[in-house]
């Protein structure tokens, strides 16, 4: 307890010798045998005591209480010492334990509930059996749960999902143009999630379900998300099939790996491992791969002509044409800010080559909402309400944007309203292709 506790390291050897002599002195003096007990030291830890010493004086105050004044200390009601047992109780509860019933009850995804939920039941049998028989039963009954929950995680598939044809994306807003490009290839990807624990048991499993995949299949992603640990064996079958893939032509994508220089010992690829933090990082790798094959004016080192940006798509080119002279091309080096969250929305961007992430601070920690890419329109929602900016936005790569501010747009009201009408369709209607891409995205999802 003492170690959980305070993080020491305390000698099992000395521990015990101090319990025997315990339990040899306890009955000369009228009392029962003895055992540690997690409660009273909880509470002297949580009570500020951080030294052996602590433990001495704590229970030298004890005694001193029941030799001075006997008589106030038994006839102390009842009910004060059951308030004192149920706030010792209480302080003793394992923190571990309320974060596993708060998962259970409100965890983020459906795996983690489970788990908890399973934990939190081992936890009640012990608890339960503790109660009701001794210590001994507890720890046997803890270790026969724990052996047959490891039994029903191995038993379980590796693969718990897989995704094939288009039903997997990331979430980096694209052109038009671009959008339809993906649309063309999307079967050359497979996802598969994992689950578990991958070992020489069930990596054979792994091996079977991608050779069954479609040879039209080019890119596997293998999402470790749900996988708790690649054992020797597990990451010997992964170097296979990265061999194997690699006969075929098709390339393997690691993400969520924990122990990413573990598997780099094992997997080899003409090119080295694709290891990535998430799976949004490797769906985002495949599609810019998509792109920069077969569109060369797509890619980030390529400046994309104004009329090839979803605004110049959506708009005549002679209205094109007039509204560039109201326009600012302006340049942003990796990192840079667009704007931040509460600033005035007085200006958006269309870009032309690179991309920016959209941050937003949330409870959880900062989290990327997207990222937009080429070819796409930032800040349009925030130009067209006159709020302030709800989100960050930075740039991942040197960017290069045309820029249109409220006091041009304000001009191009006055001086040519037809052009004015121009640019608010061409924002409608981009914001409507977008809404419906994140409709498209979110039925699949649930498919």
């Amino acid at each position: 307890m003492r170690a959980n506790l305070a993080d020491i390291q305390v000698g099992q050897d000395r521990a015990l010798i101090g319990l025997g002599m315990a339990n040899v002195v306890s009955p000369m003096m009228g009392g029962l045998f003895v055992s540690t007990s997690a409660a009273l030291t909880a509470a002297n830890y949580r009570a500020g005591g951080r030294m052996r010493t602590s433990t001495f004086a704590s229970r030298a105050v004890l005694l001193a209480a029941i030799l001075a004044f006997p008589d106030l200390i038994f006839s102390m009601p009842l009910v004060v010492l059951s308030a004192i047992l149920v706030f010792v109780g209480i302080n003793t509860i394992d923190r571990w334990a309320l974060r596993t019933a708060r998962q259970a009850l409100l965890g983020d995804s459906a795996a983690g509930r489970t788990q908890a939920r399973r934990n939190m039941a081992v936890v009640a049998a012990v608890a339960l059996a503790t109660v009701l028989g001794q210590p001994v039963v507890g720890a046997v009954v803890g270790v026969a749960l724990a052996c047959i929950v490891f039994m029903i995680e191995m038993s379980r598939p590796v693969v718990r999902r897989k995704e094939i044809v288009g039903k997997t994306r990331s979430r980096r807003i694209r052109s038009t143009a671009q959008t339809e490009l993906l649309a063309i290839h999307e079967r050359e990807l497979a996802v598969l999630e994992l689950q578990g624990v991958l070992f020489f048991g069930n990596a054979d499993e792994l091996a079977e379900e991608i050779d069954r995949l479609p040879s039209v299949v080019r890119v596997i992603i293998l999402d470790f998300r749900a996988v708790s640990d690649v054992d020797a064996s597990g990451a010997l079958t992964l170097q296979q099939i990265s061999a194997r893939c690699a006969r075929r032509g098709q390339r393997l994508f690691f993400s969520d790996l924990r122990d990413a220089e573990a598997l780099e010992e094992f997997t080899s690829q003409s090119d080295g491992p694709n290891i990535y933090p998430d799976l949004e990082a490797a769906l985002e790798r495949f599609e810019e791969e998509i792109v920069e094959r077969t569109d060369s004016a797509a890619r980030s080192v390529i400046e994309v002509p104004l009329e090839r940006t979803d605004f110049g798509m959506t708009m005549a080119p002679e209205d094109l044409k007039m509204l560039m002279s109201y326009l600012d091309r302006v340049e942003f080096p990796k990192g840079a800010v667009l704007c931040r969250a509460g600033d005035q929305a007085d200006r958006l961007w269309m870009l032309t080559r690179g991309c920016i992430s959209v941050w937003v601070d949330a409870p959880g920690g900062r989290r990327r909402l997207a990222s937009i890419g080429a070819g796409c329109t930032v800040g349009e929602m925030g130009f067209l309400t006159e709020r302030p900016r709800s989100t960050d936005v930075i740039a991942d790569e040197d960017v290069v944007a045309y820029e249109l501010t409220s006091s041009a747009a304000n001009k191009i009201s006055r001086a040519k309203p037809h052009i004015a009408q121009a640019v608010l369709r061409s924002i409608a209607r981009q914001l409507s292709d977008r809404l419906r891409n994140a409709t498209e995205d979110l039925r699949m999802s649930h498919m």
